[in-house]
């Protein structure tokens, strides 16, 4: 899978899962704010067992979700 699509399937499932009421520009931001938050998470677990390649992919998934 790449950066991108990785991006798209968090961004999606996070972004279903927002509040149906919420305007469509609401829904966005939060699920852009949930991927973001969860891909940092993933990041600093990363870091600190030293995974290089592994942090590497999930910092260009960070940067396209970034594009939202």
């Amino acid at each position: 899978m790449t950066p991108q699509e990785k991006a798209n399937e968090l961004y999606n499932k996070y972004r279903n899962y927002i509040i149906s009421f919420l305007s469509d520009t609401m829904k966005d931001k939060n699920a852009k704010t949930a991927s973001l938050i969860a891909v940092e998470e993933i990041i600093n677990a990363l870091r600190n067992i030293n995974e290089i390649d592994e942090t590497i992919f999930w910092l260009d998934v960070k940067q396209e979700i970034e594009k939202y």
